[in-house]
């Protein structure tokens, strides 16, 4: 696959996960190329989720009426290395459960209770100012979407994600990486990656969707083959730039708010680091390309760290 055109367009201010689960927020969290949270980092979520939640503005995610008790897990997940397990609520939700096609076995909530916690609640009513802060930012953003599970590889709701990303922000990249063809042993290691969409749109807005074949699982958090690990890192992390901006809540907070993606929308044109159009099912081997400038962590302090999910159905 070809390395992006170097540019300023290519230098990403913000990285964003939408789903499906949390591998890339690990990922990114890993390398310093992610500095705080959004709705989507630690949950369970499917891209026709992430369009709905857009269409109404985040209002059924953030009803609290809609979420139920669905289950209860003793683990330590979430916890430092040693910690004693503790009970965990496991939070379902009455619109979204039923659109993550059974991953997760109905919870949508795995990692904070927002249903019995206000103070996890108030976190992911943070985390969803925070998004709608990024979409009306002029800079450069960087969406990623990894998907795990074959039931939630809808190529039609991946796209209605974009056409809804595109109606609602610019200057961004959709980057969509389907690593779903686990377990398939050592051969996949020699298995090129697969570029089956390619776009550019007016005001910067493109889309990459990409398929990797791995060696072994993901627990919903990390790539248990360390191959696997670095070939996507080769996708995700590699190809691009990164001058990382501050949070745009906190400059929001601050009176100092993010450029407006109004502003720029007609200035950016149709200037783009990708070709024109798609290319439906094209075979091209990701290059090598320099490793990403990685930037000091500087999460929001309420961020829990780093956690390793169950296994999901």
């Amino acid at each position: 696959m070809a390395r992006l055109a170097p540019g300023a367009e290519n230098e990403f201010k913000h990285v964003i996960s939408l789903g499906c689960r949390c591998s890339q927020s690990s990922v990114y969290k890993a390398m310093g190329a992610r500095r705080y949270a959004c709705p989507f980092d630690w949950i369970f979520s499917s891209a026709a989720m992430v369009s709905h939640c857009l269409r109404d503005d985040f209002r059924d995610f953030l009803d609290k009426r809609q979420y139920y008790l669905n289950g209860t897990s003793f683990d330590s997940i979430g916890l430092k290395p040693g910690s004693a397990p503790r009970e965990r609520k496991l939070i379902g939700h009455n619109t979204y459960s039923e659109m993550t096609a059974g991953v997760g076995r109905g919870t949508i909530f795995n990692h904070r209770d927002p249903l019995h916690d206000d103070s996890d609640y108030l976190y992911i009513e943070r985390c969803v100012q925070r998004f709608r802060c990024l979409l009306g930012s002029a800079d450069r953003k960087l969406f990623v979407v990894l998907n795990l599970n074959r039931q939630l590889w809808i190529e039609a709701d991946l796209m209605e994600l974009f056409r809804e990303l595109s109606q609602r922000t610019c200057n961004f990249l959709l980057l969509v990486l389907d690593c779903s063809g686990k377990n398939i042993g050592p051969t996949a290691a020699r298995m090129p990656a697969e570029e089956l969409c390619r776009q550019s749109h007016p005001g910067q807005r493109d889309l990459l969707m990409c398929r990797l074949p791995c060696v072994g699982d993901n627990t919903g958090s990390y790539f248990r083959d360390d191959t696997d690990a670095q070939r996507v890192r080769a996708i995700l992390l590699e190809p691009f730039r990164f001058d990382l901006a501050p949070d745009p809540l906190l400059e929001t907070e601050a009176g100092q708010g993010p450029r407006l993606a109004a502003d720029a929308a007609d200035a950016a044109g149709s200037a783009s680091g990708y070709a024109a159009g798609a290319l439906p099912r094209s075979v091209r081997r990701w290059s090598e390309a320099p490793k990403a400038e990685s930037q000091s962590e500087a999460e929001e302090a309420e961020e829990k760290p780093k956690r390793r999910w169950g296994r999901a159905s």
